[in-house]
């Protein structure tokens, strides 16, 4: 994922459908294994209409409805991407690096 905003009715898959990304309604980003399990989140809650992406210069954010990050991780590496594994590993990656592993 990068210069693409993932929100309320945006799902980040992983190609075998098992883990998936989604930012829930109350503003929590949540990785889920086989749409039940919560295998991580950003545990921030009370923004409803929030969103999350990671931009050109590697920042990946969550913001409320006003704009606002709530929630932030800056690999202070422009290309960064968000990558969901099969495996469910959820990581920062820029190139062929692992910047961040956030699960």
């Amino acid at each position: 994922m990068r210069g693409s905003e993932l929100s309320a009715d945006v799902t980040l898959y992983a190609t075998n459908r098992v883990y998936t990304v989604e930012m829930r309604p109350d503003g929590n980003l949540v990785l889920l294994q086989n749409s039940k399990t919560v295998l991580w989140s950003t545990n921030i809650t009370g923004w409803p209409n929030s969103s999350a992406a990671i931009d050109a210069n590697g920042r990946f954010t969550t913001r409320n409805q006003d704009g606002h990050e709530t929630y932030l991780i800056d690999s202070r590496r422009p290309g960064t991407v968000l990558q969901l594994r099969p495996d469910g590993h959820l990581l920062m990656i820029h190139g062929r690096t692992t910047v961040r592993t956030l699960h």
